[in-house]
């Protein structure tokens, strides 16, 4: 949610008509891309793409089917679980 009212403000204050109705390309390192995915998962229709870089899946709702349709990347090494 933060980030969309972050958007909002940022196109409300500088007077960018539509800039608030654009899809979102995410991506992220690590925490980041763990917040790229998640994000696709709550707001599907605000997602166009996501490239998740070294951060996994860590999704609140292993039922969640919303982002079934949205094109991602998802980059993790072979020795990546392994500690």
């Amino acid at each position: 949610n933060a980030l969309i009212l972050a958007i909002n403000k940022i196109a409300e204050k500088n007077n960018i008509s539509n800039f608030d109705k654009l899809p979102y390309f995410l991506r992220g390192y690590s925490a980041g891309g763990i917040f790229s995915y998640s994000f696709s998962e709550f707001f599907p229709g605000k997602t166009a793409a996501v490239v998740d870089i070294r951060g996994g899946i860590e999704s609140n709702n292993t039922n969640n089917t919303n982002n079934l349709n949205i094109p991602g990347l998802i980059l993790v090494g072979e020795q990546e679980l392994k500690e």
